[in-house]
């Protein structure tokens, strides 16, 4: 489900498909705002007057639809809601910080090929296997993998490649997500990918 946020809040019409939207000027002062492109920008009013057009609570069609109304391609709206989580609400987002949204979800296909490959060998998890230092926190997996430690060196080693993020609000953050989301935890190697390209993302945005 993807939703715009605070919809009642703000946007209230006795009527449906009004023919314009309230933009508040709240907005001048807001640095959120001010942040986003001017792509992002475009796309956040077409959303709001889009989501004007039922009676629903704010509530958007899915990404597909979003697609074809706006004239764009599905990756151009799955690349800027991330950017617009301020002002869209999208499924699990709640349940982490509202800095991420996840990346997108794996198929079938991938799940299984990841499991089916779980006994390769990683030059990731030896190295991760054979360090010492303390845990700093367990990300739990698909069931029947347990829970997958992080120890403290690999939290500094990814402090140095992603000097904007800070890793380890992050990893708890990731810890969250996948405690608020037992269908799509991640096995042994998987969790590996998941991480960084959550990290990279963060970096992206600072």
């Amino acid at each position: 489900m993807i939703k715009i946020r605070n919809w009642k809040k703000f946007q209230h019409f006795k009527t449906r498909r009004p023919p314009w939207i309230k933009l508040y000027r709240d907005l001048l002062e807001d640095k959120n705002f001010h942040d986003l492109s001017g792509a992002d920008v475009k796309i956040l009013i077409q959303l709001w007057l889009i989501a004007s057009e039922k009676d629903n609570d704010g509530e958007l069609p899915d990404v597909e639809t979003i697609a074809f109304r706006l004239r764009t391609t599905e990756k151009i709206i799955n690349d800027s809601l991330p950017r617009l989580n301020n002002f869209v609400l999208q499924d699990d987002i709640n349940l982490i910080s509202d800095r991420y949204q996840d990346d997108t979800p794996e198929t079938e296909t991938e799940t299984e090929t990841e499991t089916e490959t779980e006994t390769d060998y990683s030059p990731e998890l030896d190295k991760q296997a054979q360090d010492m230092s303390s845990v700093f926190i367990r990300i739990p997996l698909i069931k029947k993998y347990g829970e997958f430690e992080i120890r403290q060196s690999l939290v500094d080693e990814w402090s140095e490649l992603f000097p904007g993020v800070d890793v380890p609000q992050t990893l708890r953050e990731i810890k969250a997500w996948s405690i608020g989301n037992p269908e799509r935890r991640k096995t042994k190697k998987g969790i590996m990918r998941h991480i960084t390209g959550w990290l990279s993302k963060e970096q992206c945005r600072a």
